[in-house]
């Protein structure tokens, strides 16, 4: 299923665009901290925003026979 998903089954895109978790997770954090005033939950929460999809990559090597390209 993973690998479906990585060649764009069910509609969803053939790629996962890094750029836009990191402004997705950016704009999250931003909010978060003008609700807490804290750096560590605001960084925290951008980091997770972004790593929370490494396992995209593994779909992504097997969808592509093992051939990666950025």
């Amino acid at each position: 299923m993973g690998a479906e998903i990585a060649r764009g089954g069910r509609g969803l895109p053939s790629t996962v665009k890094l750029g836009h978790h990191i402004v997705i997770a950016t704009a999250v954090a931003a909010g978060l901290y003008a609700i807490t005033r804290s750096w560590p939950a605001a960084a925290m929460c951008c980091a997770t925003g972004v790593l929370i999809d490494l396992d995209h990559v593994l779909d992504y090597l097997l969808a592509q026979g093992g051939r990666f390209r950025l």
